[in-house]
């Protein structure tokens, strides 16, 4: 009976610090994903490149927003991303955005605030859920020099697209 008792506490001892190891192994890799967060952030930040490409988001994070004119270029390409808030006029000292291979759909894109971004240079939506017109106010990227818009189901380009004198690839 001592001995069962003995191999019942020898048991219960085990499992406890079996327990006590996986919740250090949590807590170690919460805290790593919190140190791989910030180191990535401190990349954006000393470099102004964004690169979030096939990381599998299915949203622009917020954090991109907040470092506004830090941001010279924004890579989203191969993701899941299924819009594009109007959050994306705090990028006012972006030059190149790529959205290509994403699921973007027209009404889910603050055009608006993308086509006033005033260093945009280039854009490259490929290869998203784009379906009919472009909106007219593709007119108003004054600088935009490429606008990549293969593999999309457009409709339309407005005659307004002409007014891009910057424009060397459509």
């Amino acid at each position: 009976l001592a001995s069962r008792a003995a191999k019942a506490a020898a048991l219960a001892a085990s499992h406890s610090a079996t327990d006590d190891a996986t919740d250090v192994k949590q807590r170690s890799g919460a805290g790593a994903g919190a140190a791989a967060a910030a180191a990535r952030r401190s990349a954006w930040v000393k470099t102004g490149i964004v690169g979030l490409r096939g990381s599998g988001i299915d949203a622009i994070p917020e954090e991109v927003w907040a470092l506004g004119e830090g941001v010279r270029v924004a890579d989203f390409y191969g993701n899941h991303i299924t819009a594009v808030p109007i959050a994306v006029a705090s990028l006012v000292a972006v030059t190149r955005i790529r959205l290509a291979h994403n699921r973007l759909t027209i009404p889910a894109v603050a055009w608006e605030a993308l086509f006033t971004l005033p260093h945009l240079t280039l854009l490259d939506l490929d290869d998203n859920a784009l379906i009919g017109p472009l909106p007219a106010c593709v007119g108003r990227a004054a600088k935009l020099e490429a606008l990549s818009l293969d593999g999309n189901e457009l409709t339309e380009l407005p005659p307004e697209i002409g007014g891009l004198l910057n424009l060397e690839r459509l």
